[in-house]
């Protein structure tokens, strides 16, 4: 009872937070993170301890999710156009801020080169948890698109945190008196850098390859739910093998397997991403709260000063010239290039999974370190995802969204024309039936004779009680239907507009055919015709 207590406390506070800061124009993760530190054991400690204890369990599972999705939005053509640039984003940056940040900690808190070094990796280490939402968002808005800005991003984030976690693992390994697990392949770093980015990506392929086979035997017409239940097995699988045998990154695995499905089989990949989408509304507030939780105020306050100091100057002459540098032959422009930097300057996943292991290990000065970590996770998670919200549509062309590669979020509205005809009937329950199916609205427009506008009764009420599960207003018109109509289409853009069509004249003639003429010559969305009982359906 005391972790459901928990789950049921950080998700309402987490939402109310989260709806809170996005009232006033902030990230909805900024009213989370607040609202974690505040429950946290540093503050208000009202976070059960058994849930406490599960956090970096269940941060670990959302952001993988989140990874996969990232995979699955990747678009091959815009990373074979930009992928020398992607792989050098992943690498440059991270090594230039880990330096600076090294050289400059050194300098103010008297840490030997080899600790600070550590830091410098820890800050180096990018937010996937905030980058990943970031980028899919402005692909669903088709921001940045053509040039491949958020293709680059995601990519390069993946091996920007493949590279810092791995340093992060060899600089610990030596201050613990030797390089640890698989570091000491070859003896050499770089050569481990390479080993775990490579085996990654075979790693992807294989999970990619297997859950392939699976859904291949479950067939079409298995439900989104039930296609998501192995990709969740493999994902999670592919994180627990890179935790256990530390040879191949994990972050890497779950992006090539995303990557690999949406390029393979691709309506499985369409109906995996709703369902990732479904979970991540939970998940995000999961991570963020306990990331939230996470944090040492007492020790992020102790070092504001030179700590902003150090972010500042890792940011401006680390991270900042390595990204001008790894685009220096890019075809970008130069407002494309300064949002990379906007883009990949968030910090909180990784710090806040890592920043405390080297006080716990023991090394010199690893108090520090958290409270560096602490703050880099407070400043920076909120502030770049809000500057890169701002900054996106004005440093950013507007391109085409590829609805194949990332859900696009738009309210689907179906308008049915209602007169006092009981034709009109079989178009209402149509038109009720596709937006139940999609979970759009129905716009009724009732075209009446009477001049009480409006009438003392509106048709077909039985029918309305049937769509009491969807969205539904109606509007009452008076006028020459074929006008009435066009106008309203006009004004609304319906996504399709249903009309029940009348029954034949003695002399075989359509009794509506000039209005219905009228309409679809006229109209600029479909047009469908429900025909009554025997005559079947036809659409424009």
């Amino acid at each position: 009872m005391e972790i459901l207590a928990g789950i049921i406390l950080v998700l309402a506070g987490g939402f109310a937070f989260g709806a809170l800061a996005g009232r006033v124009g902030l990230p909805r993760l900024t009213g989370m993170l607040l609202f974690g530190i505040a429950a946290g054991p540093s503050a208000l400690d009202i976070i059960p301890e058994s849930l406490m204890e599960l956090s970096p369990t269940i941060r670990l599972a959302v952001l993988s999710i989140i990874l996969f999705k990232a995979g699955l939005g990747l678009d091959r053509r815009k990373l074979q156009m930009n992928g020398a640039v992607a792989g050098l984003i992943g690498v440059l940056p991270a090594l230039l801020e880990s330096v600076v940040v090294a050289l400059l900690a050194h300098l103010l808190f008297d840490l030997p080169l080899l600790v600070a070094w550590l830091l410098g990796w820890i800050v180096a280490a990018e937010s996937p948890a905030v980058i990943v939402p970031s980028m899919l968002r402005l692909k669903s808005r088709g921001l940045g698109t053509e040039a491949g800005v958020p293709d680059i991003v995601l990519a390069g984030s993946a091996v920007s945190d493949a590279v810092a976690i791995t340093m992060f693992g060899v600089v610990l390994g030596i201050l613990e008196g030797g390089v640890r697990g698989a570091a000491g392949i070859g003896g050499s770093t770089p050569l481990f850098i390479l080993l775990q980015t490579g085996l990654g990506i075979v790693a992807g392929c294989v999970g990619a390859w297997l859950l392939m086979g699976v859904l291949r035997r479950m067939g079409r017409g298995a439900a989104p739910a039930s296609y998501f239940a192995p990709a969740a097995i493999t994902i999670f699988l592919l994180v627990v093998l890179a935790d256990e045998f530390a040879v191949y990154s994990p972050y890497l695995a779950v992006i090539t397997a995303g990557f690999l499905l949406a390029e393979i089989q691709p309506r499985a990949s369409r109906k995996l991403r709703g369902e990732a989408d479904r979970i991540w509304w939970y998940g995000e507030i999961f991570l963020f709260v306990l990331i939230g939780a996470s944090v040492d105020i007492s020790a992020g306050v102790a070092v504001i000063g030179p700590g902003l100091l150090l972010l500042a100057a890792g940011l401006l002459f680390g991270r900042l010239p390595g990204i001008a540098l790894s685009a220096v032959r890019s075809k970008l422009s130069l407002l494309e290039r300064a949002y990379l930097g906007i883009a990949m300057t968030p910090k909180a996943t990784v710090q806040a999974a890592i920043g405390a292991i080297p006080l716990a290990a023991g090394i010199a000065g690893g108090e520090l370190i958290l409270s560096i970590a602490v703050l880099a996770i407070l400043v920076t998670a909120p502030l770049g995802a809000l500057a890169s919200r701002v900054t996106a549509p004005v440093l950013l062309q507007p391109g085409r969204v590829d609805p194949s590669r990332v859900d696009v979020a738009r309210e689907h509205r179906y308008m049915v024309v209602v007169d006092e005809h009981p034709e009109s009937r079989a178009a209402l329950e149509h038109a009720t039936r596709t937006a139940r199916s999609v979970d759009g609205m129905v716009t009724i427009l009732h075209i009446s004779t009477e001049t009480q506008n409006p009438p003392a009764n509106i048709p077909f009420q039985e029918e309305l009680a049937y769509a009491r599960d969807v969205d539904t207003e109606i509007i009452v018109r008076q006028g020459a239907a074929s006008e009435v109509v066009l106008q309203e289409v006009a004004e609304l853009a319906p996504d399709c507009v249903y009309i029940g069509r009348k029954g034949r004249k003695a002399d075989g003639t359509r009794a509506d055919s000039a209005f219905i003429d009228t309409v679809i010559e006229h109209a600029a969305v479909p047009v469908m015709l429900i025909d009554t009982v025997g005559d079947g359906a036809g659409d424009s």
